[in-house]
C-alpha cells in the first residue's frame, strides 16, 4: 500500500513535462506599401491573418534583432475576416528573404513570410561605371571657344589692324563719328518742322539758329554759338566758297537778330524758306566733309 501510494506521488514527477507547443499562424493576405521596394527604403507590410482573433495576439515586448532588417513597429487590428498585423520595416539586403520568425503571444509565432527588396544593381546586371570627368563651371565651354577664336584669330586681327586694315577701320570709325553732328541737326531740325505752327516767330528763330551755330561750331572747329552777327558772317566767309550761300547765310541770320532782338514779325513762307536754307548748308558742308575724307584716303592720309 505504502509503494502504491508513493508511485502515485512521484508520477508527476516521473512523465515527461508537457511542451507549449506554437502554432504557425496563417496569413491569407499580404499588402506592401509601396509595392515596390528598394534597399533602404521604409516599408509597411499589411498582413491579414483570417480566423485569428485579435485579442488572442499580443506584441512581443522586444522586436527581432538581426543585422540586415530593421523591424521599427508591430500593430495589430481588427480585419474583416480576422485580424491584421502591420508590421513597419527597412530593409538592408537586396533580394528575397524571409522575415524572422514573431511570437505574437503564447502559441503564436509569425514565421515564413518572405520581402522581396529590388536593387539597381540587380535589374540591369551593369558593371559599375568609370569614374566621370570633372564636371565644369556653366559657360567654361563657350569661353574656351572664345579662347579658341581668339587664339586663332588674333594675329589675323593684329595684322589688319597693324596694316591697311587698321587705317581702313580707322577710316570708318572717323567717318561715322563725323557724321554725328549732322544727324544730331537733321533730327533737332525735323522736330522744329513738326512744331512749326506752334512756336511763336521769336522762339522758332532762337530755336533754328541755335540749331545752326551749334551744327557748324561742331563740324568747323570754330565758336558760331557765341559769335555776333558781324564775326558770324566772316567765319562764314572763311569755311564757305559759296557766295550766294553766304549770303543767304547773312540776310537769314539779320532777320533772326530783327525778330528775336527787335520785335519784327515775319511770314510763315519767310521761316520756311529759312529752313529749306539750313538744309542747303548742312548739305554743303557734308559734301565738303566728304569731299575731304575721300581725298585724305586717296594721298594715304587717315584724318579726315
Amino acid at each position: 500500500m505504502k509503494q502504491l501510494l508513493l508511485l502515485l506521488f512521484l508520477a508527476p514527477m516521473l512523465l515527461p513535462a508537457q511542451e507549449i507547443t506554437e502554432s504557425p499562424l496563417v496569413v491569407s493576405r499580404q499588402l506592401f506599401l509601396p509595392a515596390e521596394y528598394y534597399v533602404g527604403d521604409s516599408v509597411e507590410l499589411r498582413l491579414t491573418l483570417e480566423g485569428v482573433d485579435p485579442d488572442s495576439l499580443e506584441i512581443p515586448s522586444a522586436l527581432p534583432d538581426v543585422p540586415w532588417i530593421e523591424i521599427r513597429d508591430i500593430s495589430i487590428g481588427k480585419d474583416s475576416v480576422g485580424s491584421e498585423l502591420t508590421i513597419h520595416f527597412t530593409t538592408y539586403m537586396p533580394g528575397t528573404r524571409t522575415l524572422p520568425s514573431i511570437i505574437l503571444g503564447e502559441g503564436k509565432v509569425l514565421e515564413g513570410v518572405k520581402i522581396h527588396a529590388s536593387s539597381i544593381l540587380d535589374d540591369t546586371n551593369a558593371p559599375f561605371s568609370s569614374a566621370r570627368g570633372q564636371l565644369l563651371l556653366p559657360g567654361t565651354s563657350v569661353g574656351l571657344i572664345l579662347f579658341g577664336l581668339l587664339i586663332f584669330l588674333g594675329p589675323v586681327l593684329t595684322l589688319l589692324m597693324a596694316g591697311k586694315g587698321r587705317r581702313f577701320f580707322r577710316s570708318i570709325m572717323e567717318r561715322h563719328r563725323g557724321r554725328r553732328p549732322a544727324r544730331i541737326f537733321y533730327k533737332r531740325l525735323r522736330e522744329l518742322e513738326d512744331n512749326f505752327d506752334k512756336i511763336a516767330g521769336r522762339d522758332f528763330y532762337f530755336t533754328m539758329t541755335g540749331i545752326l551755330r551749334s551744327y557748324l561750331t561742331q563740324r568747323t572747329g570754330e565758336d558760331f554759338l557765341s559769335a555776333t552777327s558781324r564775326e558770324f558772317g566772316f567765319l562764314c566767309d572763311r569755311f564757305f566758297d559759296d557766295q550766294a550761300l553766304i549770303a543767304a547765310l547773312t540776310e537769314m541770320d539779320h532777320i533772326s537778330d530783327g525778330v528775336k532782338f527787335g520785335g519784327e514779325r515775319v511770314h510763315a513762307n519767310r521761316k520756311r524758306h529759312d529752313l529749306a536754307l539750313l538744309k542747303d548748308v548742312a548739305s554743303y558742308v557734308e559734301r565738303r566733309a566728304e569731299g575731304r575724307h575721300s581725298s585724305n584716303r586717296r594721298n594715304g592720309r587717315g584724318d579726315v
